[in-house]
């Protein structure tokens, strides 16, 4: 609970207010945060002292597939100790436990000043940890080593499969996939959901006469972080190698617009044998930084009623 309510005040973030709060998250979530509304889908609650903000929450709430999820939690060092935090993480879970949500899901980084304090929030709370991944990143000067390694090299590509631009994707590929998508898990984890937030320059994709069959997504985070988000191949052709031939490509068409402060990054589940044997056998020199992802699940149960909510349900 807040430590003096006289002060500060918790309040949901609409149109109207987004700007007291906008130095409380990263610039990558600064284009989220401008889409909080009470009644949508991207949910944010601040807390105002003297009319600034000094504590945010946001996230997001889906009652159709009935999950939801917490994007950022930061509140300002001044205010800190104040309950602010854990005040702030109940009325999200609350609220969206209201909208029909049986499960939120968040995550916390390792090795940074906040890690213990995020962990002690979430497991106070009845969160619990489902996975550990790793963040690789890429500084640009290893980056340029990288691309001059003898196994990046770009290859000649097997007769009739090719790699192209994802702006060759049409409609109607994409909504060939979407129904492909709802009738099997296929794509799980690397559906290839289409959005503005995707870099033209290195995303690629991967046709075998003409049909798609796989692709790798970059998504530009920040001004000095590319995130390798996606990589996908049809199991039937993945006896080939080709998911490795799309990472190639990807790597040597970022190299011309990497910045020199730039990173590009990745993140790999700390249980994907493959990829670690990947990583250990091809990148392990290269890496410049690695931090652990911890993801996080709270199960949800039905609302809580008021007292005379029940009353009038037990009449």
């Amino acid at each position: 609970m807040l430590a003096d309510t006289s002060e500060h005040k918790i309040e949901i973030v609409d149109r109207k207010i987004v700007g007291k709060y906008e130095h409380l998250v990263s610039p990558a979530n600064g284009s989220v945060l401008q889409q909080a509304n009470p009644q949508g889908a991207t949910l944010a609650f601040g807390c105002d002292r003297h009319d600034h903000g000094c504590g945010l929450i946001l996230g997001y709430v889906n009652p159709v597939s009935k999950k939801g999820g917490i994007t950022s939690i930061y509140v300002a060092r001044h205010a800190r100790r104040n309950g602010i935090g854990s005040t702030l993480l109940r009325r999200f879970t609350d609220e969206a436990q209201l909208r029909g949500c049986n499960s939120l899901h968040a995550f916390y980084l390792g090795a940074r000043p906040s890690t213990p304090i995020l962990k002690h929030l979430f497991e106070t709370q009845g969160w619990d940890e489902t996975r550990t991944r790793t963040i690789y990143s890429i500084s640009q000067a290893d980056g340029r080593r990288l691309v001059r390694a003898p196994w990046m090299r770009r290859p000649v590509l097997p007769a009739g499969f090719a790699i192209e631009p994802w702006s060759t994707v049409s409609e109607d590929e994409l909504a060939l996939l979407q129904t492909e998508h709802l009738r099997s898990p296929l794509y799980d984890g690397v559906w290839p959901v289409a959005g503005s937030s995707y870099d033209h320059d290195t995303t690629v994709v991967l046709r075998h006469h003409g049909q798609l069959i796989g692709w790798f997504i970059t998504v530009r985070v920040s001004p000095n972080l590319l995130r390798y988000e996606r990589l996908f191949v049809r199991p039937e052709y993945r006896k080939f190698g080709l998911g490795t031939l799309l990472i190639i490509e990807s790597v040597h068409r970022h190299q011309p617009y990497m910045r020199s402060s730039e990173f590009a990054g990745w993140m790999t589940n700390d249980d994907n044998a493959a990829m670690l044997a990947f990583i250990e056998r091809g990148l392990a020199s290269y890496i410049t930084r690695k931090v652990a992802h911890h993801d996080l699940v709270k199960h949800l149960g039905p609302p809580q009623l008021a007292d005379d909510e029940h009353r009038i349900q037990a009449c």
